[in-house]
């Protein structure tokens, strides 16, 4: 493939540092998840009982080991693939003949790295593609794709394309929803104001003690 592979790469452009950095590029205080800054930010609607999310993860992982195996095993029968296969919302088939899996990622944003791991990504005629599989309920859709949108940050500047589309998938009730990358100086902007409220709310923490 002419993009990364999951291990390492060489950066196209400086802001990617590269998929497990060194230890000592920043301190452990200098890095963060994509995850962690949205979740500072989460109100108690998102709150999730402990036998939904263990149920959330194991479905998860089923979706995961099986697009895994179809991708050497294209007659795989699975419920996940012919609901994938039937939809017309993105280019499933044509994605997976060279789409990055499970694609993890540091990218500098000031001095600090953000991380994060892409479940689909690749490029359909030009065009890029960034999917997200989801086991929930599409009531958080709107999150699910926040979170997109900062993971097509790399994505876009590792690829050299400027815009994207951003798709939240939830196989299992058979859903699909796909919006238009923001911009990416936009895209900076916001993710800067919730790195200072996850720093802020860290800093309350660590007084509380």
């Amino acid at each position: 493939s002419q993009y990364a592979t999951e291990g390492s790469f060489t950066a196209k452009d400086k802001n990617i540092a590269s998929i497990e950095p060194a230890t000592d590029i920043l301190t452990p205080s200098k890095r963060f998840s994509v995850t962690q800054i949205l979740t500072s930010n989460t109100t108690s609607e998102f709150t999730i009982d402990t036998k939904s999310l263990l149920l959330a993860e194991h479905l998860g992982t089923k979706t995961h080991a099986i697009l895994e195996k179809y991708r050497f095993y294209k007659n795989l029968d699975s419920d996940v693939i012919s609901y994938f296969s039937k939809q017309n919302d993105f280019p499933f088939s044509q994605l997976m003949e060279s789409a990055q899996v499970e694609w993890g990622f540091t990218y500098k944003v000031d001095n600090y790295l953000m991380e994060g791991k892409v479940d689909l990504w690749g490029v359909v005629d030009d065009e890029l593609w960034i999917v997200d599989y989801k086991t929930g309920s599409d009531r958080y859709k709107e999150k699910a794709f926040l979170q997109l949108q900062y993971y097509s940050l790399p994505i876009r500047k590792f690829t050299n394309i400027k815009t994207a589309k951003l798709v939240v998938t939830y196989p299992f009730s058979q859903s699909t929803y796909v919006i238009n990358a923001s911009s990416e100086d936009d895209l900076l902007n916001d993710i800067k104001k919730n790195l200072l409220a996850w720093q802020s709310r860290n800093e309350s923490l660590i007084q509380s003690l």
